[in-house]
Order: structure tokens, then sequence, then C-alpha cells
């Protein structure tokens, strides 16, 4: 298990992205731990300070051995390689793009839904259906469209179905420049939540049980609202963005720098 001193050690090194991999690194090389999630947790963390470098040829180089590491246990960790929209962009950048999308497909080929994964599921559809401002939506993300789609049919009677149909919706209208159903009234359930507590979060970055624990709906109304903001603003329906932000924030949502700069 990661001891409170692994930890502790991830934390001060968190925002030195070169010393953090190179300790990460060393834990692994050095067989300091034994349990499949925290050497996944080692990988992913890897990966993910290589793409905030923007280095997409060392993010495909980690996530290779990731993935080879993850092959002697059970499918479900498979998800755990393609959860995260900014590894995936890294990996486009640097021309690995069919790379990303061999291991989400093989993911969604290999694993069942389960109420165990569903919340490690729900992040990896919505990685795949992730768009960057300004790009084009690809036969990629027709793909990834379904496999939420399906998502979706699974998960009705969960409680955090409203949140995934509205993240749905927000990342269709990034992708496709059209949704079924309007934002705005999406949105609507959501405001109340903003004024509930924050409850802090048990689990590092990167652990497989931060991605597979139950979101809370302060949270969930935080990342929903700013999504559906981001994708109207991106498809120049700014007055309507700006509406939902403005009335968002009267219910305590924080203030987001990324929204304001371009609304």
């Amino acid at each position: 298990m990661l001891t409170l001193e692994i930890k502790n050690t991830f934390r001060e090194l968190y925002d030195q992205s070169p010393r953090l991999i190179a300790y990460l690194q060393e834990l692994i090389q050095k067989n300091i731990l034994n349990a499949p999630e925290d050497i996944g947790f080692c990988y992913w963390n890897i990966s993910d300070h290589h793409a905030l470098m923007r280095n997409g040829a060392a993010v495909y180089n980690n996530h290779n051995k990731f993935y080879q590491y993850l092959t002697a246990y059970h499918n479900k960790y498979l998800y755990w390689l393609v959860c995260d929209a900014t590894q995936k962009y890294a990996l486009e950048d640097a021309g690995y793009s069919d790379f990303w999308w061999k291991l989400y497909h093989r993911a969604n080929e290999k694993i069942s839904p389960e109420r165990e994964w569903e919340a490690i599921t729900f992040t990896s559809h919505r990685a795949a259906l992730s768009l960057r401002t300004g790009k084009k939506a690809e036969s990629y993300h027709i793909y990834a469209k379904e496999r939420f789609q399906r998502f979706l049919q699974h998960t009705r009677s969960s409680e955090s179905y409203p949140f995934y149909h509205l993240i749905y919706h927000s990342l269709c209208l990034r992708a496709f420049r059209s949704t079924e159903e309007p934002l705005e009234l999406l949105c609507e359930p959501w405001y109340s939540f903003l004024s509930l507590s924050k409850t802090e979060r048990p689990y590092e970055i990167g652990e497989w049980n931060s991605f597979n624990e139950t979101f809370n709906r302060r949270w969930q109304a935080n990342i929903g609202i700013c999504a559906a903001v981001n994708a109207l603003i991106d498809t120049e329906q700014n007055k309507i963005a700006k509406t939902i932000y403005t009335k968002a924030q009267t219910y305590g949502l924080p203030k987001n720098a990324y929204i304001e700069k371009r609304i």
C-alpha cells in the first residue's frame, strides 16, 4: 500500500514534474511497491506529468509499459489507461492518436459494465469524447459518442446519471455543434448543489480508487455547469453561457479564470 511517507513525498514533489517522475520510477524499479493499484498509481502519474510537460513521446513509452503491466491483472484496470484527456491530447500531439484509441477500444471490448467501476468508465468516455477548442470531430469521436450513449443506457438507475447526462450533452455540443437537449435546462437542477459544503477527497491524484469513488453533488454541479458554459462559449453562444455562469455564481460557483477570460 502507499505509505504515509510515499504520499507525503508525492505531495511535496507534485509541482516539480521531473523530480516526481524520477521518484515514481525509482519506486517501480526498486520493487518498493507490490500491489497493482500502487504500481499503477506510479505509472499513471508518470504519464500524467509527462503530459503536463507536453512530452507525448514519453507518455507513449510509459503508457506502453503501463499497459504491459496491467495485462497480468483484471481487465477493469484497462480504463485506467484512457481516463484522462490531458494524456490523450499529449499523445495526439506527438502522433500517437491511434495508440490511445486502440487502448480505449480494447478497454470497451474487454470490460463489462459493473457498478464497481462505473465512475472510471464514465471518466474514460468523457476523455474520449473530449475535443480541444478549434479541433474538428473525427470518426473516432462518433465511436466515443456511441460508447457514451451505451454507458448512459446502462446507468439510468445510477444516482450520478443526471451528471453523466449533462456532461454527455455538453461534450456533444462541443464536438458536433449540436445537442438534443438545451444545456440551460440541463443545468437548472444543479444550481442548488453549489451551496453544499466541500468534502475532502481521501485519495491521491491518479490512485485507482480516486477514479472510482462516488462523485459528491457539489463537485458534480461545479464540473457539470462549467462544462456546459465552456461548450456554449465554444459554439459562440456566449449570451446563454454568461447567463448560466452568472446565475451559478450567485449559488456559490467559484470564480473560473478560464471561463472569465473567454466569456
